[in-house]
């Protein structure tokens, strides 16, 4: 069964870094203005940023190398358009991650690829093996 424990906690330590950073955009912040508009649109961007790591923790539970490669593919894509500014949207995501100091976007990325490139290895490994039987 392949380990994803380091990957899987660097991911948890980003994660909590976001979550303040949500956090940062309520009014538990004591310079918090609610009538701000970026407030709103930072939590929307920053909370997107975290729900889709949903689909990514059901395939390390299941040790699922192809859905680990997939899913970290479909969120890297995602990831790049956090940093276009021109998307067209309501707001653009770009000003949101620019302005975070708990984290960097870059990051999230970093993350990413290591457990993309992690599962990808063990899945070559694991055809190689299958191949040579």
């Amino acid at each position: 069964m392949p380990n994803f424990t380091w990957e899987a906690g660097r991911l948890l330590g980003y994660v909590g870094r976001v979550a303040i950073a949500i956090r940062m955009n309520t009014p538990y912040n004591g310079a918090y203005d609610p009538r701000a508009p970026h407030h709103a649109d930072d939590v929307m961007w920053l909370a997107d940023s975290l729900h889709h790591f949903e689909r990514l923790g059901h395939a390390l539970q299941e040790s699922n190398l192809q859905i680990i490669e997939d899913t970290c593919n479909t969120l890297l894509a995602i990831y790049k358009d956090y940093g276009r500014s021109d998307t067209g949207m309501k707001s653009e995501p770009a000003a949101t991650f620019q302005r975070q100091t708990a984290f960097r976007l870059n990051e999230g990325r970093a993350i990413l690829t290591e457990l993309r490139d992690k599962a990808r290895a063990l899945r070559d490994q694991e055809q190689d093996q299958d191949l040579e039987r």
